[in-house]
C-alpha cells in the first residue's frame, strides 16, 4: 500500500510483494497472485499483471505465500490515489461489513462452510439492496451472479486449498484454518447505478478456530477505510525499499 503509486504498473506491486515475502522467510508465493487494477479487479481470476495503475484506481491484491510447509491466501483492495471515492468507500464498507457478520456468525458456535456461505449471502443480499446497488426485489441466486460470484471461503493449510475434497459440510473444530472472503464485483456491464461500474472489491482474512472462538491470523494487515488511506498516504513509491 505505501509503495502505490499512479503510474506504477500490477506487475511492480506482484514482484515487490514477492520480494518482500521471501525477504521474511516466505519460499515462494503460494498461488498465483491477482493484482488487478480498476475494471480489472472485477474478473475473478485476473492474473496477467501487466497494466499500469491511474490514479482513479482501485488495486485488488489477493496473494500469499508458502512459509514452514503452510500457506497463506489474503486479499486486499485499496486506491491508487490514498482516498477512496464515495462510491469507493461505500461499497468498500459493505463488503467489510459482509465481513464483520460472518467472522461474528463463526464465532457463535461450531459451523461449516456450507452454513457460512448461506449466510454470506443473506448479509450480502441486505447489504447490495441498502446501498442501492440492487433493487430491494433481488434474489439470492441473483446475488451470487451480478455481484458476489464465488464462494464466502475455504480450508487453508498446506495447501491454498487444503484440501478441496472435504465436503462443505465438514465442522469447523478446533485446529481448522478457513478464508473469509466476502467480495463485491460490478463490471462496467453490470446493470447496477453508473456511479458503481468499474468497482471490484475483495476483503479476505485467514481465521483459525480456537476452542475459545476464532482467531484473524492476518489482522495486522490493515482493513478499515481510515488505516488503508492511512498507509496509502505514506507513499513511498518504487525508489525507497
Amino acid at each position: 500500500m505505501k509503495h502505490v503509486v499512479p503510474g506504477c504498473s500490477e506487475a511492480d506491486l506482484k514482484l515487490l510483494a514477492e520480494y518482500r515475502m521471501r525477504k521474511h522467510g516466505g519460499s515462494r508465493y503460494s498461488f498465483p497472485p491477482v493484482v488487478a487494477g480498476g475494471n480489472r479487479a472485477t474478473t475473478l481470476h485476473y492474473v496477467n499483471c501487466d497494466q499500469i495503475l491511474r490514479e482513479q484506481d482501485l488495486v485488488l491484491f489477493d496473494g500469499g505465500c508458502e512459509k514452514g510447509g503452510y500457506c497463506s491466501d489474503i486479499s486486499r483492495s485499496f486506491p491508487v490515489s490514498g482516498r477512496f471515492s464515495a462510491a469507493q468507500r461505500e461499497v468498500y464498507e459493505g463488503v467489510l461489513h459482509v465481513q464483520a457478520e460472518v467472522i461474528k456468525f463463526l464465532q457463535g458456535g461450531i459451523r461449516t462452510l456450507f452454513q457460512l456461505d448461506d449466510f454470506s449471502l443473506d448479509v450480502m443480499r441486505s447489504t447490495v439492496v441498502e446501498l442501492g446497488i440492487a433493487k430491494r426485489d433481488i434474489s439470492k441466486s441473483q446475488v451470487r451472479h451480478l455481484f458476489y460470484p464465488h464462494a464466502i471461503g475455504h480450508f487453508l493449510g498446506m495447501d491454498t486449498h487444503d484440501t478441496s475434497s472435504l465436503p462443505w459440510t465438514t465442522k469447523l473444530d478446533d485446529g481448522v484454518v478457513v478464508t473469509v472472503e466476502p467480495g463485491i464485483y460490478i463490471s462496467e456491464d453490470n446493470p447496477a447505478p453508473d456511479r458503481f461500474k468499474g468497482i471490484g472489491i475483495r476483503i479476505e482474512d485467514n481465521i483459525a478456530i480456537t476452542s475459545s472462538g476464532v482467531r484473524n491470523l492476518s489482522h495486522s494487515i490493515p482493513s478499515s477505510v481510515q488505516d488503508i488511506e492511512h498507509y496509502c498516504n505514506h507513499q513511498l513509491g518504487f525508489d525507497e525499499r
